[in-house]
């Protein structure tokens, strides 16, 4: 796990020895799981069907307009990111209910950088996954998160 201006490292026990890694995030902060050593090669998911995947919990919001970005990146600003609630979702989660989604890695893989202008080169990957908050703060927590192709589910 990694982070930009965030503790990486806080987790809540679900029970039965199952964690969930937890993110307070602020404007200009997230987390995420970066790649040690060479980056990897995604290309096999850029296919239709193919997914991010993961639960999430969230248990604040700041304000109505906050939403959380997914995203993907090989160095900065080659990011390719979506905006989770309003893009992928279609609205924001209830608090205190875990939720599964599913990015479609496609979509996610062709859409720019949010915050400046990139994007991923999906053959040059050292950010796996990352969350950050925009227009507001938020509280969440994570679990179960993957790389799925199709037919793997």
């Amino acid at each position: 796990f990694s982070s930009y201006n965030n503790d990486p490292t806080q987790q809540t026990d679900l029970g039965d020895g199952n964690m969930a890694w937890v993110g307070v995030l602020s404007p200009s902060t997230n987390i995420g799981i970066r790649k040690e050593g060479l980056p990897a090669d995604l290309s096999a998911y850029n296919v239709s069907g193919a997914t991010l995947d993961f639960d999430l919990n969230v248990t604040f919001y700041s304000n109505e307009n906050v939403d959380l970005l997914v995203k993907v990146g090989s160095w900065w600003p080659d990011v390719s990111d979506l905006r989770l609630f309003s893009e992928v979702l279609g609205e924001r989660p209830a608090l205190n209910t875990w939720v599964p989604v599913s990015v479609p890695a496609d979509a996610l893989i062709a859409s720019p950088n949010d915050l400046d202008s990139g994007i991923v080169d999906i053959q040059d990957v050292v950010e796996l996954f990352v969350v950050e908050s925009v227009d507001g703060s938020l509280e969440i927590q994570l679990d179960n998160i993957r790389w799925t192709l199709p037919g793997a589910r």
